[in-house]
């Protein structure tokens, strides 16, 4: 499929096929439902990412609803990696390997991480550019942000709280990416470094969206949109 404007229109006309062949995909899997919700936005996000990278690389060789089926079932295991570790059935975590004895002698405990000072001050730098970016949104967007990232609502979830429409929201959220994207590139952060701070439990990252005006419950997904 080639122009971007041939692409986006596919995908503005196909949303409900593209969350349907993510819930296929999740059919077998034991995630909870609000998993699954998180999963059919990650997929969203991934269509539309850098200008619909996906959805240009298709070549016509297949139907269109084939090529996307293999693009999102790269996606749930590239998902459940993210958010899970190293997938198992089960969902047992993984265990670390320890030290254990060789020849009687045991092997010596990992020197201190020698990057943690480049962590730590990577983290403030990552802090201090999202939350100068953050504090430039406007008022609805800080929220969107505050229920997706902190709440750990989907973006179905937040389109039925907020009344938004959920294509809207799959945008807005592109956008605020790039923004992001472009601040941290500016303060010389990449990709690469980013990954290495997220999820460490010695990283402090704060971005300013602290957890207030969050409704105490998530909104029914069988509430009528209206």
């Amino acid at each position: 499929m080639e122009g971007r404007t041939a692409v986006e229109d596919w995908f503005r006309s196909n949303v409900p096929l593209i969350e349907r062949l993510s819930r296929f995909v999740c059919r077998d899997s034991r995630l909870t439902p609000a998993d699954v919700d998180d999963f059919v936005s990650y997929v969203m996000l991934k269509l539309i990412d850098d200008d619909y990278a996906v959805l240009r690389k298709f070549e016509g060789r297949c139907q269109m609803s084939s090529y996307v089926i293999v693009v999102v079932r790269r996606a749930f295991s590239d998902f459940l990696a993210r958010a899970f570790g190293k997938y198992r059935p089960d969902r047992a975590p993984v265990q670390r390997p320890v030290a254990v004895p060789i020849d009687d002698e045991v092997l010596p405990a990992q020197p201190v991480d020698e990057l943690a000072g480049d962590r730590a001050a990577g983290s403030k730098t990552v802090s201090a550019s999202l939350r100068d970016a953050i504090g430039e949104l406007s008022a609805e967007e800080q929220t969107i942000l505050r229920l997706h990232f902190v709440a750990g609502w989907s973006v179905a979830e937040i389109s039925r709280s907020m009344r938004i429409d959920q294509q809207n929201l799959y945008g807005r959220l592109r956008r605020i990416c790039k923004t992001f994207r472009a601040r941290l590139i500016a303060a010389g952060i990449d990709a690469r470094q980013v990954n290495d701070l997220v999820g460490r439990p010695e990283v402090d990252l704060d971005f300013g969206l602290t957890p207030t005006q969050i409704p105490a419950e998530r909104p029914s997904s069988n509430l009528e949109e209206q």
